[in-house]
């Protein structure tokens, strides 16, 4: 074997050497991130959330997720809809994360906003609404009068009857006539319960008078002590002979 052949064939084994240590270099650091599809298709979530699943939710905590009927979700006013659309933190395959995606339960409404814009903003307008801005925790959310959104009817399938015993759920003894009172989605206004709107705007106005009329009164009376606190100066000043005036 002459001198060039043997070189050739010793640069071929340091070469293959080389490129196995760096794979096996490759191999013991971080893995690889999983596989992305940033638009599964609803097949491929329900092949593990067509059943129930029980999660690591923390290091020392379990939550379970309720399986999806796929013929009811179709039959839903979702039908259609695909899950990375409410759900878009879980697009990517496996999922990275256990907590923090998307929904985490049916009453979240940070996805249900997103479509129906109008009817959140007048959620918020609302008496719900407000007793959510205020912090107040058995302000309803969205889940909580329409029921889960993997299953929720169509509008016009739900009756007079169906909505008041979504709000029975809250106020005991509702019924048709309960709807007439309370505004879900829309702020009273001149055209809706409008008893509600002229009370709130008296209110206002005697909220404002009482304020305007406390403020004026405090500055006549501190006005009031000043004139005494410099007339009573001037009443205790000399006279011109140095007598005590």
């Amino acid at each position: 074997m002459n001198r060039s052949l043997s070189w050739r064939i010793f640069a071929a084994v340091a070469a293959v050497t080389a490129a196995w240590f760096i794979g096996l270099t490759s191999a013991g650091a971080d893995p690889m991130p999983p596989p992305v599809d940033a638009h599964p298709e609803n097949g491929l979530c329900l092949a593990c959330h067509g059943g129930k699943l029980t999660v690591e939710a923390s290091t020392d905590q379990q939550r379970t997720i309720e399986a999806i009927e796929l013929h009811a979700f179709d039959a839903s006013a979702h039908e259609g809809m695909e899950c990375v659309e409410c759900h878009p933190a879980q697009s990517a395959l496996p999922h990275a994360q256990r907590e923090g995606l998307g929904l985490l339960t049916a009453s979240d409404a940070v996805a249900c906003q997103e479509c129906h814009s109008d009817a959140h903003e007048g959620y918020l307008d609302s008496p719900h609404g407000t007793m959510a801005k205020l912090g107040d925790d058995r302000a309803p959310t969205c889940g909580d009068c329409h029921g889960d959104v993997h299953y929720l009817p169509l509008l016009q399938q739900w009756t007079a009857h169906d909505r008041a015993e979504a709000c029975a759920n809250c106020h005991s003894g509702a019924t048709s006539s309960f709807l007439d009172a309370a505004p879900l989605h829309k702020a009273v206004s001149p055209g809706f319960l409008s008893t509600a709107y002229v009370a709130g705007i008296f209110l206002m106005i005697l909220t404002a008078t009482t304020l305007a009329f406390g403020i004026i009164h405090v500055e006549l009376e501190m006005l009031r002590w000043l004139i005494r606190r410099l007339t009573g100066m001037r009443g205790t000043g000399t006279t011109g002979d140095g007598h005590a005036g």
